[in-house]
């Protein structure tokens, strides 16, 4: 029971890992067009 539940812990935390990568990537996207925005209100 114990080691199926590590597996599973294993899995999600991989699997967070990816996602949050992914997350991270898109969050400093979205903070560079708002810097741009605020910047250059033109564009």
């Amino acid at each position: 029971m114990s080691g199926s539940i590590s597996q599973l812990v294993l899995q999600a935390i991989t699997h967070v890992d990816w996602v949050g990568s992914i997350a991270v990537v898109l969050l400093m996207v979205a903070i560079t067009m708002v810097g741009h925005r605020i910047n250059h209100p033109i564009l």
